[in-house]
């Protein structure tokens, strides 16, 4: 460690980085705050009126009086809590993003059935063997170990080189595309290393972690940008309205196919294992040259036809998606070509 309170390697210090984690939290929680319209008088004040005042009376009123889960029981041993989950960002993300469904749907006639289904599903993601409590302990088990709170560590991430997001889609007309010229984040980038890695936490040097993947470099995987994008595009679209479950429900599934085995990231070494950090690109799939007999086609239909007899075909050619740029033909396992403009990625 030097004076300057960064490390060897030049990076800020754990300490430093979860000071400024703090302070990016507390903004961001008084951002959210001032774009939560005030509520207006007479019956939409008695709407906007909220059964809990606070999210700890949501969690100790509500929350684990009704959904109780034998922690530290014998057979429990994966299913993990902490008395301190207030402490752990991606408890108080998850707990929150419920607690305003709660609200928001406890007035309907099947809204809960939508808060109980996210509710079970996220539970075993907070609690479970990989989540944020995976080191507490709530209890003297029957080993005799104690209470302990214990954070997981945010992945380990390199800055992208100046100019790299330039021509990516999505960071030059977000603004437009969510239909708010004021965003939280100014980019994927920053959004990915000051809110979604720090929250969802997941240590890929952990043991029983060996299948859980990552990237100093996530950048330069399209997949993981690409997912990454959609993430922050959905945060941004609902934290001002307060339905950040939806969120959640994303990240949630997305996760898991971002670090397994099979994922994009499944060559590479992060920081902390042997040989890391390291970068490695999987080899694109062989394609074979189809044969001239083959009709090309445009559409859906085209391709359906010779094998489904009463699909009419279209004569219209298939509109782009997602407003992308078309792709740039060529490239190979050595040097590839993308959406991103045509820039090659060695």
């Amino acid at each position: 460690m030097t004076r300057n309170g960064t490390n060897r390697s030049g990076r800020p210090s754990l300490g430093r980085q979860l000071a400024a984690l703090g302070e990016r939290v507390d903004t961001l929680a008084a951002r959210l705050d001032q774009l939560q319209p005030a509520a207006g008088d007479g019956e939409a004040a008695k709407a906007n009126q909220r059964y809990f005042s606070s999210l700890d009376d949501f969690v100790n009123l509500w929350l684990l009086p009704t959904f109780r889960r034998p922690v530290a029981a014998l057979g429990m041993g994966t299913w993990h809590w902490c008395p301190r989950w207030w402490a752990h960002p991606e408890a108080r993300m998850v707990f929150g993003a419920l607690w305003d469904s709660f609200e928001t749907n406890r007035t309907e006639p099947l809204g809960m059935v939508e808060l109980t289904r996210d509710l079970l599903g996220f539970l075993p993601q907070v609690c479970g063997a990989h989540g944020p409590f995976a080191r507490c302990r709530s209890d003297t088990d029957q080993a005799g170990h104690a209470v302990r709170h214990q954070q997981v560590s945010v992945v380990a991430t390199e800055p992208a080189p100046a100019g790299w997001w330039e021509g990516w889609w999505g960071e030059e007309d977000h603004g437009e595309d969510l239909n708010r010229p004021q965003l939280i984040f100014r980019g994927v980038e920053e959004f990915a290393v000051g809110l979604l890695l720090p929250t969802f936490r997941r240590d890929p040097n952990a043991v029983g972690m060996q299948r859980w993947n990552w990237c100093d470099q996530w950048w330069r995987h399209d997949e993981v940008v690409h997912h990454f994008l959609d993430l922050w595009y959905l945060f941004e679209a609902r934290a001002p309205h307060k339905r950040l479950v939806e969120f959640v429900r994303e990240v949630y599934f997305l996760l898991p196919h971002i670090h397994c085995d099979a994922g994009p990231m499944r060559e590479c070494v992060p920081s902390g294992k042997p040989g890391g950090p390291r970068h490695a690109d999987l080899a694109i799939a062989a394609v074979e040259s189809r044969p001239s007999a083959i009709r090309a086609g445009t559409t859906t239909a085209d391709w359906l036809g010779d094998h489904i007899p009463t699909v009419q075909h279209s004569q219209q050619p298939a509109a782009p998606g997602f407003g992308m740029p078309e792709p740039v033909a060529g490239g190979d396992t050595g040097s590839r070509t993308h959406y991103r403009k045509g820039r090659e990625v060695p």
